[in-house]
C-alpha cells in the first residue's frame, strides 16, 4: 500500500480492532498488525504496546477463569464431604 495522507487513521483503527480482537482471545495477529503500521506510517512500539497490553488482559483473564474454577470446585468438594457425612450420621441413627 502507499502511503496517503489521511490514512494513518483507518491504519489506527484496523489496528485497534486486531489488538481487541487478540484482547477477546482471538489469533495473535501482531506481524499483520506491524505491517498495517508500517503501510501507513505508524511506529511499531505503538503497536507492540497495544498488543502487550492485549496479552497481558487476556492472561489476566484466563487467570481469574482458573481461579473461579478452583473456588466451584472447592465448593463441590465441601458439598461432597457434607454429604457424605450427612449420610454417615443417617446410617448411625438409622442402625
Amino acid at each position: 500500500m502507499d502511503k496517503l495522507p489521511g490514512t494513518a487513521a483507518s491504519g489506527i483503527e484496523r489496528i485497534i480492532a486486531l489488538v481487541k480482537e487478540r484482547a477477546e482471545g482471538g489469533a495473535n495477529r501482531l506481524r499483520e498488525a506491524l505491517e498495517i503500521a508500517r503501510d501507513h506510517g505508524i511506529g511499531d512500539e505503538w503497536v507492540l504496546k497495544g498488543f502487550e497490553d492485549a496479552e497481558k488482559a487476556l492472561n489476566e483473564a484466563a487467570f481469574k477463569n482458573l481461579q473461579n474454577e478452583n473456588q466451584n470446585v472447592s465448593k463441590l468438594v465441601k458439598l461432597s464431604k457434607l454429604r457424605s457425612a450427612v449420610m454417615i450420621i443417617t446410617f448411625l441413627l438409622v442402625s
